[in-house]
Formats: structure tokens, C-alpha cells, sequence
């Protein structure tokens, strides 16, 4: 467990502040830097979240603030995450599957991403991780201490997101499997199922009116994150199981990497159609934790607005690690189930690595952009941001980088998440000025003359996924620039152009 523990923390603490923070990340540290946990809880739930990790990072961001030591607390998670999944392994097929599968969960570059990404997904895997383990022990144990911790595990979940209702219900359907195959004292371990429900639910009372508020306001259109489901839902999914990555690695190691998942999904399938025939319980009560959940999103997003977002879902990923392993395990051979194992292994690492190296997963360098304009700007020169999402990293990155902060300039913050200092008194004037329109002049004016500067700065993020995005927005910046004015490129990072807006000269 050790050698694994190690692993789960070299690949999770390693690059760990590479790329700067993207929007979200931002976000959470908004949240969790208002001075007191009623703001932190409070504000949570006017912007649709639970409060648990917020509650967690308002605690870490009191011992410090740097990127890599924030980032810190999603990785330590998802440490502990891997071994519970080599503990869930343990208690479905003994050691051998659990190494397995903690191996696989290590270097699995969905929880990976997810372990270095500054939001409370990884916490609820681990929950779930938790949780069942603890579920599989306690109906085989009949110990009241296991229902405990699978109880306190489960309000962890719950607390954390929304989807952890959803988590929920594959687990109290997996524990019922579980009963349902046992031979002998069905009851006491029904008694114990229900106690700890019982337990789960009047921890969760106060927060059912929240939640579901929330996800009426979902219904109501009121997210933009939300979209259509069909069937290439379920492969989206899919892929990310398999790999939280896109990039092509050339003809051979692709065909290999297809190769090896088709492979494989054959194998699951073979896997399920035994458990089946042979009603071996404790393998059809994990494929429930699997599909469960998911299967619920998808319906809730049938009948209702979508809720699918394989972000939420990313607690699968510890079933489905634990599921590859105990297929490879049912091979017959050693020497089959060694290389099929070393096959999985492999088939991690390449997507790993790709993930850590190739730009294409990286996030947009705001950070850099920060840097560059603490560097050469006065606090008083307005930068003015088209797009939200590099606005909000570039209120906390700005209180932090920059060099000569100004007296405090009045921002207009677009949540009610931040804390009221960084949109009162911010040490630079940065602005959101709502997009760039068709027809919709920004007001450079308004900006430039109330301080007296000679020029304006446009920070824009655009999409270096898609060709010609880049050209496109610069042609929407001049357009929508007042005829007095002209705009430079001065400087450029990845996925962020720096423009200088200045009057034209005569």
C-alpha cells in the first residue's frame, strides 16, 4: 500500500502548478476567500453549490496561497482516493484485485485531471470510494462500524454536490444486491442498511430544500453548462473512463490504445454475462455502483433540462478501475492475467503523459497575461475583459501580482460569490465589459476618462482549439472599438492576446 500511495502521490503532486488557474478554479478560490464560513456556506447556495469543499478550502487557503499549495488539497484527495479504490478492490476480489485496480486508479488520467483540478469532484469519488468499501465490509462483517463509516462517507458525498444523490442511490442499491446474495442473516444486515439510510438522510434534512431550489433553478434554464443527452452521452462517458485525454500519439500506439480498450470492453461484457449466469452478487453489485448513477443522470436529463456532465461523474471512475480489475483477475491463466494487467498499466501511461506535456490540455495562461501586465502597466490603466472567465482569475492573480497596486479601484463583479474587497477595492482596474457584440461599441471612453490614462488594455481568451478563432476575435475587438480608437496586439500567451487600445493619432 505504500509503494501505491507513493505512486497515487508522485503523478498527482507532479506539474501540480504548471498551468495557471482556469475560471472554475478561480471561482472556487472566490468562494472560499470570504472572511467567514456563514458567507462561504451562504454564497455557496446563491450560485448553485454545496458547501463542503468550499468549507475545506476556505481552512487550506489560511495556511497559504500559491497555486501549487492550493492545488494541493484536490491531489492530497486524490490520493486517498486511490486507496480506497485498492480497498474497494480488496473487499470485491481480494489483494491481487486491489493492487490492480489501485494501480489503474493511480495513474488513470480522469482522476488525475481531477486530482489537480481546484474543485470538490474528487472529494465525492473518494466518498464513494469510501463508501463502498466500507458497504462491501459491513454486509460481510455485519459490524455496525462499517454501516458508520459507509454512513459518514455518504454524507461527505452528499455535501460535497449535487451528484452525490445520484452516487447515493448506486450505493444503497449495491448494498441491497449484496444482502439479496447473502445465504444466511439477511435480516440483521437489512437492519443495518436501513439504519445507516435512516442516519443519512436526517444528516441531509437541511440541505434537501437547498438542493432541490438548486436543481429547480437548473430546470429553469438558469445554467449555460447544461446540454442535450443521447446516446453519445453515454460514449463521452465512456471515453473519459478509459482516457481524460484527446491527443493523437500516431498510427501505431493509436491503434494499439483502440485495440486494447475494445479489447477489453469485450472482456467486461464476457465479465457481467458470468456474473449474471452465476449470480455472483458482489460483482453485479459493482456494476451497479457503475451504471446506476449515471443511468439516473441521463434520465433526470430525459425528462427535464440536461444535468449531464461527465465533471460530475468522475466517482465512476472508482467502480470502473475496480471493474477492469476484477475481469482481468477471472482470466484463467497467470501469465494472461499478468500481461492483460501490464496492457492496462501501459495503456494509462501514454494518456498520462500527454496530459502533463501536450498544450492542447493546458489551461488559458492568464497567469502569464497577469504577470505581463504587472510588469508594464500602471494600476490605474483600465484592462478590460470581454469575457468573464478571464476576468475572475484575473481578480485574485491581480492581488497578487501586482507590483504597484493603485489606492483601490470599484470593479463590477457579474456573482455574488468573491468576497466584497476584490470588486470594492481592487488593486488594479481591471473590468468585465459584458462581451464583444455585434454592433455594441465597448465604452473605452467612459474607462479612459475618468483616470486620466492615455491608453486601455483588452484582455481576450479565445478558443486555440478551433482554427481561426484567434483572427476571429481580433476582427470583433476592432469592430467594436469606438472610431476614435485603434488596437495593437501587445503580447500574447497561450490562448490570451493582450491588446493596447490607444486614440488614433492624427
Amino acid at each position: 500500500m505504500a509503494l501505491l500511495a507513493g505512486l497515487a502521490a508522485l503523478v498527482r503532486f507532479f506539474w501540480l502548478d504548471h498551468w495557471g488557474f482556469w475560471f472554475d478554479e478561480a471561482h472556487s478560490i472566490a468562494l472560499a476567500a470570504n472572511s467567514d464560513l456563514g458567507s462561504v456556506v451562504g454564497k455557496g447556495i446563491a450560485d448553485q453549490q454545496a458547501p463542503l469543499f468550499f468549507i475545506l478550502l476556505h481552512l487550506w487557503l489560511r495556511l497559504g496561497d500559491s497555486d501549487y499549495f492550493l492545488r494541493s488539497l484536490p491531489a492530497l484527495l486524490g490520493v486517498f482516493t486511490v486507496l480506497a479504490v485498492y480497498w474497494l478492490g480488496s473487499e470485491v476480489g481480494g489483494r491481487g484485485v486491489g493492487r490492480l485496480a489501485g494501480v489503474l486508479a493511480a495513474l488513470s488520467s480522469y482522476l488525475v485531471y481531477y486530482s489537480q483540478y481546484l474543485r470538490g469532484y474528487i472529494l465525492v469519488a473518494l466518498a464513494v470510494g469510501v463508501g463502498a468499501a466500507a458497504l462491501f465490509r459491513a454486509v460481510r462483517s455485519g459490524g455496525w462500524g462499517w454501516w458508520v463509516v459507509y454512513a459518514l462517507a455518504a454524507i461527505v458525498g452528499l455535501y460535497t454536490h449535487q451528484f452525490g444523490l445520484f452516487a447515493l442511490a448506486g450505493l444503497g442499491t449495491a448494498g441491497l444486491g449484496l444482502i439479496l446474495g447473502e445465504k444466511s442473516a439477511r435480516w440483521p444486515r437489512l437492519y443495518g442498511w436501513a439504519a445507516a439510510h435512516t442516519l443519512i438522510w436526517l444528516a441531509y434534512l437541511p440541505w434537501v430544500g437547498v438542493v432541490w431550489e438548486q436543481f429547480r433553478r437548473v430546470q429553469a434554464g438558469l445554467d449555460v453548462w447544461v446540454e442535450p443527452v443521447g446516446l453519445g452521452s453515454w460514449k463521452t462517458l465512456y471515453d473519459w473512463l478509459w482516457y481524460r485525454t484527446r491527443a493523437e500519439y500516431g498510427l501505431l500506439p493509436d491503434a494499439a490504445l483502440r485495440l486494447l480498450r475494445y479489447v477489453t470492453t469485450l472482456l467486461l461484457g464476457w465479465t457481467l454475462l458470468r456474473a449474471l449466469v452465476r449470480r455472483h452478487w458482489t460483482v453485479l453489485s459493482l456494476v451497479g455502483l457503475l451504471l446506476i448513477p449515471p443511468a439516473l443522470v441521463f434520465g433526470v436529463s430525459l425528462v427535464g433540462r440536461p444535468v449531464w456532465d461527465p465533471r460530475f461523474m468522475v466517482f465512476a471512475a472508482v467502480p470502473f478501475a475496480v471493474f477492469l480489475a476484477v475481469a482481468v483477475d477471472g482470466l484463467g491463466r497467470r501469465n494472461l492475467r499478468l500481461a492483460w494487467g501490464v496492457g492496462l498499466v501501459f495503456g494509462m501511461v501514454l494518456p498520462l503523459w500527454s496530459y502533463y506535456v501536450d498544450p492542447i490540455f493546458a489551461n488559458p495562461d492568464i497567469r502569464g497575461a497577469s504577470a505581463w501586465l504587472a510588469a508594464h502597466r500602471q494600476p490605474q490603466e483600465p484592462v478590460l475583459h470581454p469575457n468573464e472567465q478571464s476576468f475572475l482569475p484575473a481578480l485574485w492573480y491581480n492581488r497578487r501580482l501586482a507590483a504597484n497596486p493603485g489606492p483601490g479601484f470599484r470593479v463590477f463583479c457579474p456573482w455574488p460569490t468573491p468576497p466584497p474587497e476584490w470588486c470594492e477595492s481592487s488593486p488594479t482596474a481591471d473590468y468585465w465589459v459584458g462581451g464583444l457584440e455585434p454592433e455594441r461599441l465597448l465604452p473605452v471612453d467612459a474607462f479612459l476618462g475618468g483616470t486620466g490614462a492615455s491608453q486601455a488594455l483588452v484582455e481576450i481568451l479565445y478558443n486555440r482549439h478551433r482554427v481561426g478563432e484567434r483572427e476571429e476575435f481580433a476582427a470583433r475587438l476592432r469592430a467594436a472599438l469606438p472610431p476614435a480608437y485603434e488596437a495593437r496586439l501587445a503580447a500574447a500567451f497561450l490562448g490570451v492576446d493582450l491588446y493596447e487600445v490607444r486614440p488614433r493619432g492624427p
